[in-house]
């Protein structure tokens, strides 16, 4: 049951670095560099989407994505009891601990708390704000991905 550990720490790193951010920064303040301007830590209120797509339109966010967050959760229930599998219950696990930390802020603040910003160089990409629940998701997606694409549709070793 590793993995129901690892979307936990998922879960409560992103919770608890919100609450440091909310803590530390000042909203829509100046960005701060880290790691030799590399990262820019910045916090702002997202009630959209990713990137702040639908910001207008907070309650239909709200529901799309706690309906996103109960088919991933279901997902990785059924997926956690199979053998094997193990890259796609990784994926599931940062899916399921980002979604929950995501949805908690939407479903207690009406928004959710964004704070890093990676230098890219790379036009808007290099102006989006997210946050760690984000950054699980989006390694998540691409360890979902990278586990369909294997060949039988195995993401990991038959035990």
């Amino acid at each position: 049951m590793i993995y129901l550990l690892i979307a936990a720490a998922v879960f409560f790193l992103d919770f608890f670095l919100k609450r440091y951010m909310e803590d530390h920064l000042e909203e829509n303040g100046e960005p701060k560099e880290a790691l030799g301007g590399k990262i820019f830590l910045q916090r702002m209120k997202n009630s959209g989407s990713a990137g702040g797509f639908f910001h207008e339109d907070s309650k239909k966010v709200k529901v799309v994505t706690t309906a996103a967050f109960g088919v991933t959760a279901l997902s990785f229930l059924i997926v956690l009891f199979q053998k094997g599998k193990h890259l796609t219950k990784l994926a599931l696990a940062f899916l399921t601990g980002g979604g929950a930390g995501n949805m908690t802020d939407r479903w207690t603040h009406g928004y959710v708390t964004d704070f890093l910003r990676i230098r890219t160089g790379i036009g808007k990409i290099g102006r989006l704000v997210f946050n760690a629940a984000d950054l699980f998701i989006f390694l998540g997606s691409i360890l979902a991905v990278i586990g369909s694409l294997l060949p039988g549709g195995k993401s990991g070793r038959e035990k």
